[in-house]
């Protein structure tokens, strides 16, 4: 069981191949395949018990840098909402602008927040044993569905200008609650990624 999770998250991990510390795994798997491939998982957990434990530690390096992945792809939705959102508010303030279609684009953009923060929500529970839990921003999301509402109100009552407004805050919200989540990110990179070259090729050495 522990070898198909392994797997799985190795190879889900493979899809992105931004975060240097995967590359790095991934090139070490690769010089020690040949090197261990006639020793079995199964063989070698039997055989020592250390070795259960140096499993443990490479599937919680895989879960965590499967963890920063989706905050990184979330950070990035963040910020391209906002810039969404600060077009949305521009095309709002038109008097020519058409109240139908911006109610439409609000509601995307309402609907994309909402999938932002339901994936964090799922891996953070899937990741809730984590050393270094995500926080999500319980109340940053909260101001900007809220602004995200009041914007669709306000098209709906044809009051253009109100919802300018509403928008404009709610890009500045979101920039700046992507800027938040990404310091945060990169604390966690600093504290988590402290297995070096060495420590990584010792494992994979083992393990593969």
């Amino acid at each position: 069981a522990k070898q198909d999770q392994l797997d799985t998250l190795f190879n889900n991990l493979l899809e992105n191949k931004d975060n240097s510390l995967l590359q790095q795994l991934e090139k070490l798997k690769e010089q020690n395949t040949n090197i261990k491939k006639n020793n079995t998982l199964n063989n070698t957990q039997a055989a020592n018990e250390s070795l259960k434990n140096e499993l443990e530690r490479l599937l919680e390096l895989y879960k965590n840098l499967e963890l920063q992945q989706v905050i990184q792809n979330s950070i990035e939705r963040l910020r391209d909402l906002a810039t969404d959102q600060q077009q949305l508010s521009e095309k709002s303030s038109l008097p020519s602008s058409d109240l139908n279609s911006l109610v439409k684009q609000q509601e995307l953009a309402n609907s994309e927040l909402l999938k932002i923060k339901r994936e964090l929500e799922q891996i953070k529970d899937t990741n809730k044993d984590n050393v270094n839990p995500l926080n999500i921003d319980q109340a940053a999301f909260k101001n900007i569905e809220m602004l995200q509402q009041q914007s669709k109100a306000a098209l709906q009552s044809g009051n253009k200008q109100q919802a300018t407004e509403n928008q404009t805050k709610a890009s500045q919200a979101l920039e700046a609650l992507a800027e938040k989540m990404s310091e945060e990110k990169s604390q966690s990179n600093t504290k988590q990624n402290t297995l070096n070259s060495a420590s990584l090729r010792k494992l994979l050495f083992k393990l593969i």
